[in-house]
């Protein structure tokens, strides 16, 4: 099972729901708080479609970039947030939602 992650362009990515919550557990050990807060409702979700506005979509892409330029941050999950970060970038500059399905 896994998600895709549309960024409002026509492209997307398609990982796992295994993958994603990984980049979640370490973002929690790299990120400070308020960065975290920002992404944390992105992890150990149900599984269920989701959006996310450009605004919201930004300050997500801010947050996975630094975890993703972190060097405490595993190579793997670091790629995995980078994807990530630039699809939610991709979003918000697009001025579109951001749809997690």
């Amino acid at each position: 099972m896994g998600w895709t992650i549309h960024d409002g362009r026509g492209g997307g990515i398609a990982p796992s729901c295994t993958a994603v919550d990984q980049v979640g557990a370490a973002c929690a050990h790299v990120l400070p708080a308020r960065h975290y807060r920002a992404v944390r409702g992105l992890f150990n979700r149900p599984g269920d479609p989701f959006v996310v506005k450009p605004k919201d979509a930004r300050r997500i892409a801010d947050a996975l970039t630094a975890a993703a330029g972190d060097r405490n941050m595993p190579t793997p999950q670091a790629v995995l947030a980078a994807k990530i970060a630039k699809s939610a970038r991709a979003a918000a500059d697009a001025s579109r939602d951001w749809k997690w399905s």
